[in-house]
């Protein structure tokens, strides 16, 4: 770590409305500092931007980074599914896995859902488990169904279910907590492979500008996590969120919030209140388009919602909870204000993604002090299917503009490895809301639900930093030197577009961990 250090004639965003120029900023011993010493190393920034170092406020880190060895089938339609699962089955040894995810529906030629006899013939000797690009759906071949022993008479668990044909017989595809059953029966990986992977893991989320990630995983990857940060071997700020099954475990062994290692703190419980627009499983008032019967799936009811929540506040966690349709949104919303009526005192109650949301409650969110944990990654990557599957939905559809406006707290993530790990590509979304194609930029979906720049920004930097137990996010004295350099003004007209902006440097606590 360099002792102490000053950066010549930077231009400086730390939360207001404009970038501004400063004379010097100081470095010393990791944090920024009011005065340099005589000893400083000197570096002329010529005019480059310095904005706080970038939070993926919600993603799976150990599951992204597990994600990149597996078979990447994101945009592919089930005949080039095919042809790269029949490709990777006859590089394998008879019996071994085939591991995969990203598949859509949407992208189905032929509609409907897979089954596993379209990739039989293909994978005949191989089990093969593809999840879906939401990770809410797993796709199963009849291999994989021997394998794990699940027949006809399975039971479908509280909160999910095994699809069948007319005769009762499984489909191979399982949805929700069926999904995450079979998710716990699957050849497991090693923690030395995760730690292997996670290091590789690392520098992609570096050389995004990513020092700070807020993720939702298990007990089991909280633990490996603080092991790795205490034999120094985790260059990465982290809030780690618990699931309910680990919840009991936890609170035995005296998790409170904030618990862990200097890089690794315990942030709160989750919870699912319902699953996700490509699985058609978000809970919604008014049915699916193409489903006039189908309001999506309730992971957990409102009552069960609430329980946990509020026995959460009890014991001094707040709890995060996903909620994707307007109907989750809603009893989230229920379930944490009342937790919060048992825990005032209690900071970081959020709800994530709320995709769809009714007027009447976006207004809950600030009168509560609710934070709304969005994506707006997820509105490109979905927009086709929510044009096409909530063409009837009462509800604000990805209503970034109205939290902004209604003065709630919100923060921004990826939901990576559900989609890219880039914020500079997650603020082009909130900003622009258009897609990119073959013939050019589209026109702005719903433009008035549009963020300003410096809204997005705050997502990502500032704004994370107020629902951890660790004083950070700003570029002012006294805080960890966590900072990106750009090459041009974030603040300037048409920033955001495609390649416009490109990440020089990271640094994270006075080191630098990503040069350009």
């Amino acid at each position: 770590m360099t002792q102490s250090m000053e950066l010549h004639s930077p231009m400086v965003w730390s939360g207001g409305d404009t970038s501004e120029p400063c004379r010097v900023v100081t470095l010393s011993r990791g944090r920024f500092s009011e005065t340099p010493d005589a000893h400083s190393q000197k570096v002329n920034m010529r005019g480059r931007f310095l904005v706080p170092g970038f939070t993926d406020s919600h993603l799976h880190l150990v599951a992204y980074a597990i994600a990149q060895s597996r078979l990447h089938l994101d945009g592919l339609d089930e005949e080039q599914i095919r042809h790269i699962i029949g490709n990777t089955a006859g590089r394998l040894a008879p019996g071994q896995w085939i591991r995969g995810r990203g598949w859509e529906a949407a992208h189905r030629k032929k509609g409907g859902f897979p089954d596993r006899m379209e990739i039989d013939d293909v994978t005949l000797q191989h089990p093969t488990a593809l999840f879906s690009k939401d990770g809410h759906s797993l796709w199963l071949n009849s291999a994989a169904l021997g394998v794990l022993q699940l027949t006809h008479d399975v039971t479908d668990p509280p909160g999910g279910r095994y699809e069948r044909r007319l005769d009762g017989s499984l489909t191979g595809l399982m949805r929700e907590t069926a999904a995450d059953v079979v998710r716990n029966l699957l050849p497991a990986v090693t923690d030395t492979e995760k730690r292997h992977l996670l290091q590789e893991a690392f520098p992609r989320l570096h050389a995004q500008g990513i020092i700070a990630v807020h993720s939702f995983e298990g007990l089991d990857e909280f633990e490996l996590l603080c092991d790795m940060d205490d034999c120094g071997d985790l260059p990465l700020k982290v809030t780690a969120y618990v699931n309910l099954e680990d919840f009991d475990r936890a609170l035995a062994i005296g998790v409170v919030r904030g618990t862990g290692s200097p890089r690794v703190n315990i942030g709160g419980l989750k919870l699912y209140a319902d699953g996700a627009l490509g699985s058609r499983t978000a809970s919604v008032f008014v049915p699916y388009s193409d489903d006039p019967v189908n309001v999506g799936m309730d992971v957990m009811d409102a009552k069960n919602l609430r329980i946990e929540a509020v026995r959460a506040a009890e014991h001094g966690l707040p709890t995060a909870i996903h909620a994707i349709g307007d109907r989750a949104v809603r009893y989230a919303l229920d379930a944490l204000i009342a937790a919060r009526e048992t825990a005032p005192n209690i900071p970081g109650m959020r709800i994530e993604h709320l995709q769809l949301v009714q007027p009447v409650d976006l207004p809950r969110f600030a009168a509560s002090g609710i934070t709304a944990s969005i994506q707006p990654c997820h509105l490109i990557s979905d927009m086709a299917m929510a044009r096409t599957y909530w063409a009837n939905q009462t509800g604000l559809l990805y209503p970034y503009g109205s939290i902004v406006a209604s003065g709630a707290h919100y923060v921004m993530g990826s939901d990576a490895p559900i989609d890219r790990e880039n914020p500079l590509h997650n603020i082009s979304c909130a900003v622009s809301r258009r897609r990119t194609t073959n013939s050019g930029c589209e026109a702005a979906w719903i433009p008035e639900e549009c963020m300003t720049a410096v809204s997005a920004l705050r997502g990502c930097t500032i704004f994370p930093a107020d629902l951890e137990f660790r004083r950070r996010g700003r570029i002012a004295p006294g805080y960890p030197a966590d900072y990106v350099v750009l090459d041009t003004d974030p603040l300037a007209p048409n920033a955001f577009e495609p390649g416009q902006l490109q990440i020089m440097t990271t640094v994270l606590d006075g080191d630098i961990v990503f040069s350009a």
